[in-house]
């Protein structure tokens, strides 16, 4: 293929992140539907060892598709691949119904798409600003995508310019992600019952900020890329346990009918985060080192969000949020 016909990627691409918006936040809504509260550690747990199972199996499984039959077989096998996910939903016994909220009537039903989805968008951020709880956590989630939004665009550097590796070092080092968020998935899925997702979600995010900073500052101290393997699975342990605890804390802290706004708000904030993450990225990519802007961002932003909910959700700030939550339902005008 030319490279006249790239713009297809980048016009696959958008749509499919358009239809994410849509799908991410109606699999956090319905999850609690299929599993009880107690266990919904464990379900967001193991939801995200199926994400990095298949980023592990996904690779391999494209390159063998590609070599045998070539692009096409390669679009096609991922056609295919959301064709059989939307069988398995079909097949899922639960109707996911919720009670529908009055804010939402026939007149609203017919807007436009976009003006309806602008509108959901207003609604969650509406219940954010009413429930201090939901608002703390939305500050975690959108702290943490502007690190990881300048993490996507610098690390290709850090492994280029501070580890002198190329595509072969890169590939080993997403490898060795996937197999500790795979092994932490496992992890923070058996032990669930062991850990209190309020203590979780503020100790997760401050072990991973020190193991991100220790893995990017390393080579100024070791070389060869073992270290940067065993941090970066390391890792996995307590990104699983970020992502497991601050689902869980947002979907038993809101309303059945309000989750999928919720989530859509959050999906939406932590995309326009992100994209703010990149543009840091760019605008001092050529001016800080890879090391410190990783540093500062990727990890400070872990780090910040931690203490955050260390204060917040479990220290003694909580009880003030406990005692607003008690007060006042979720019930936006």
């Amino acid at each position: 293929h030319s490279v006249d016909r790239v713009w297809l990627v980048y016009l696959v691409s958008f749509f499919e992140a358009i239809v994410a918006q849509f799908f991410g936040p109606a699999e956090s809504a319905f999850l609690p539907t299929l599993a009880g509260e107690e266990h919904l550690v464990a379900a967001n747990a193991l939801n995200s060892l199926n994400s990095n199972l298949a980023r592990l199996v996904g690779p391999a499984l494209g390159g063998i598709i590609a070599a045998r039959f070539g692009l096409s077989g390669v679009a096609l096998a991922d056609a295919l691949s959301f064709l059989l996910g939307a069988v398995l939903i079909f097949l899922v016994t639960a109707s996911g119904r919720v009670k529908r909220a009055d804010v939402v009537n026939a007149a609203a039903a017919a807007e436009r798409a976009w003006r309806a989805v602008w509108r959901e968008w207003l609604e969650g951020l509406r219940i954010v600003r009413r429930e201090r709880l939901v608002a703390v956590l939305m500050a975690m989630f959108a702290i943490g995508a502007l690190g990881e939004g300048v993490m996507g665009v610098i690390f290709v550097v850090w492994v280029k310019e501070v580890l002198r590796g190329g595509a072969q070092e890169l590939g080993w080092l997403m490898s060795a992600q996937a197999v500790g968020g795979l092994l932490g998935g496992l992890a923070i899925g058996a032990l669930s019952s062991s850990f209190s997702p309020r203590r979780l979600a503020g100790l997760a995010p401050i072990i991973f900020a020190l193991i991100d900073i220790a893995l990017f500052t390393y080579p100024l101290m070791l070389a060869g890329l073992w270290p940067g393997l065993l941090l970066i699975a390391i890792v996995g342990l307590p990104a699983a346990a970020i992502g497991a605890s601050w689902t869980t804390l947002m979907q038993s802290g809101v309303k059945d009918e309000y989750r999928g706004r919720i989530f859509g708000a959050i999906g939406t904030t932590q995309s326009l985060f992100r994209l703010g993450g990149l543009l840091v990225a760019g605008a001092l990519g050529g001016v800080l080192s890879p090391i410190l802007l990783l540093d500062l961002f990727q990890g400070g932003s872990y780090l910040l969000a931690g203490l955050i909910a260390i204060l917040a959700l479990s220290g003694p700030v909580a009880q003030v949020l406990r005692k607003s939550q008690s007060q006042a339902s979720i019930n936006p005008d």
